[in-house]
């Protein structure tokens, strides 16, 4: 798989709100944590907030304020928000920087 289809096809679209499935995109940690995926922005933690289950399943990047990455994590799809980390990886920036649907 590409890098470029790396950030756009792991990110299943389903109805079921308790699978873990992988989602990957631009993970930012700037006044909170969020997952931008091509589906949109998912909640992991909001500022002074708790933050998702297995939150300590996230990958470690040091002090940067955005990343990309991928999570498997369970979600409340109404919430749009991220209940769940299961695992978590650091992918290239290109894979963002490329992956149209996060534009």
């Amino acid at each position: 798989m590409s890098s470029q289809t790396a950030a756009s096809s792991a990110s299943p679209v389903t109805d079921s709100d308790s699978a873990a499935a992988k989602r990957c995109g631009s993970i930012d940690k700037a006044g909170g944590v969020v997952l931008h995926d091509r589906e949109g922005y998912w909640m992991i933690a909001s500022a002074g907030g708790r933050p998702a289950e297995g939150y300590e399943n996230m990958p470690k990047v040091g002090p940067v304020s955005s990343y990309c990455g991928c999570l498997t994590v369970e979600i409340n799809r109404q919430a749009m928000r991220i209940t769940k980390i299961v695992a978590g990886n650091v992918l290239p920036a290109s894979s963002c920087e490329q992956d149209q649907s996060l534009k």
